[in-house]
């Protein structure tokens, strides 16, 4: 016989996409039925793959300790996305919480007007300085607990930040042992593209083959990377 612990465990089980889908599909008195039985530590993830209105009303039944408990869970620019629909005091409590270097990727990413890819940027991505040898990004990789989603290069920096480049990690891979002290440097991708972060996607759409693009580098006007760096 099932019953809430039971009910429970089959959502825990489910990715949030598809507990999500679930929740949308019920009307609101069974909605909130199952939001109930979801794991704390899991509503962030949730209410980001919720479309508006739910999410909205799912956030209306939520007290202020509840709505930053949720946030906490998330990276910085996952809280960026869902700020919108929080009130403005539970995200300041949010702010207040994180540390000091998430504060200020958050607080950047609030910044951006709705609507540009700014507001819409990935800040977890890895950064090695152009001086680094290839043996030691490698070691550095290998220390990380797992990589970023979607990770397929490096972003080499010179020393003051600036971007250089990228390194692919299938050249880091294949690269022969014998040259594992060469320089970042030697081996980067210098034909890269990047935007602006103040236009807006339809913008950056009409420029580029959505055949061929899988991602983007977003730059200010310094072309500086603010994100997880080997120095």
């Amino acid at each position: 016989m099932s019953g809430p612990r039971a009910e429970s465990g089959e959502l825990e089980r489910l990715h949030p996409a598809d507990v999500a889908y679930i929740l949308e599909a019920l009307p609101l008195e069974e909605r909130q039925v199952v939001w109930d039985l979801v794991k704390a530590e899991r509503e962030g993830e949730i209410l980001l793959e919720l479309s508006e209105a739910v999410r909205e009303s799912l956030i209306a039944t939520m007290d202020s300790k509840e709505l930053v408990a949720a946030a906490e869970t998330l990276e910085a620019d996952q809280i960026a996305d869902l700020a919108a629909d929080l009130p403005e005091d539970v995200v300041q409590d949010v702010i207040r919480a994180l540390p000091q270097e998430e504060r200020a990727l958050l607080r950047a990413a609030l910044s951006y007007d709705e609507g540009t890819v700014g507001a819409l940027m990935d800040f977890d991505q890895v950064t090695v300085r152009e001086d680094v040898t290839l043996e030691a990004a490698t070691r550095y990789l290998r220390a990380l607990d797992e990589l970023p989603a979607h990770t397929d290069q490096l972003f080499v920096v010179d020393r003051a930040g600036k971007l250089r480049g990228t390194l692919p990690l299938a050249r880091l891979i294949v690269t022969d042992l014998a040259r594992q002290r060469d320089r970042a440097a030697m081996h980067l991708l210098r034909l890269i593209r990047t935007v602006a972060i103040d236009v807006g996607p339809t913008q950056v759409g009409q420029q580029l083959d959505p055949h061929r693009v899988i991602g983007l580098v977003q730059c200010n006007g310094f072309e500086q990377q603010r994100n997880r760096r080997l120095s």
